[in-house]
């Protein structure tokens, strides 16, 4: 698996990418990308601070539990990522873009929990900037 600092996973079918790209008072915005068995997407994320501490602290207990779901929400369409431990597997799951728009996709696929660890350092750096 080949890893840099926007790549949270990626295996043969499947990919995420994060990445930071701007805050704005309270509001941080990131690049998503998901490549899931064939299909690709990219959108922008936009999550307030508050939110973003919450889904640390969301993540740092499914990191040391291994157990149950976590979930980042887009605040300006009906996009999201949803993290959860099903049958001991790491299930990503979700949408990019909003559903009301012409192009969306929903994507589903199985990762290791190091990509817990890569995404909760992700949204530490955009909180301190």
């Amino acid at each position: 698996m080949y890893q840099d600092e926007k790549c949270l996973y990626q295996s043969t079918y499947a990919e995420l990418h994060i990445e930071h790209l701007y805050t704005v008072e309270i509001n941080a915005t990131f690049s998503v990308f998901v490549k899931s068995y064939g299909f690709t997407g990219e959108y922008n994320f936009c999550m307030q601070k508050e939110q973003m501490m919450n889904t640390i602290s969301n993540l740092k207990e499914l990191y040391d539990s291994l157990f149950g779901s976590c979930r980042l929400i887009d605040a300006d369409s009906d996009s999201h990522i949803c993290i959860e431990f099903e049958n001991k597997n790491l299930k990503i799951s979700g949408q990019l873009g909003g559903s009301y728009e012409d192009n969306f996709m929903k994507f589903s696929f199985l990762a290791d929990q190091t990509l817990i660890k890569l995404l909760m350092n992700t949204l530490s750096v955009a909180l301190n900037n």
